[in-house]
């Protein structure tokens, strides 16, 4: 504890005098956040510029496969067609990294 004092935990058992059933046997903490990782945990505009993008693009390629059915006169599923459109936008987003 920071102030030098110790760490005590209580459950609601204990404080109407019953036996405990619950025992903390440890205490793990996670290392502290460096200052220069902060900006890392949030997203940029630029992140949210790419999302906007992507949703776009994903959802330009559904219209363009509903577009294609019904030109061909074959109804596919429209899972199927969502399928190919995310293999697509996986394969885009891999050329991008």
């Amino acid at each position: 504890n920071a102030d030098g004092g110790t760490r005590r935990v209580r459950f609601i058992d204990e404080a109407r005098g019953l036996t405990p059933r619950y025992v903390v046997t440890d205490v793990f903490y996670r290392p502290k956040t460096l200052p220069e990782e902060i900006s890392r945990l949030y997203y940029t505009s630029r992140d949210y510029n790419l999302f906007e993008k992507e949703d776009l693009i994903w959802k330009l390629e559904l219209e363009i496969v509903k577009i294609q059915e019904s030109q061909s006169g074959v109804c596919a599923n429209d899972n199927d067609a969502r399928m190919e459109t995310v293999d697509e936008e996986d394969k885009r987003r891999e050329k991008l990294i």
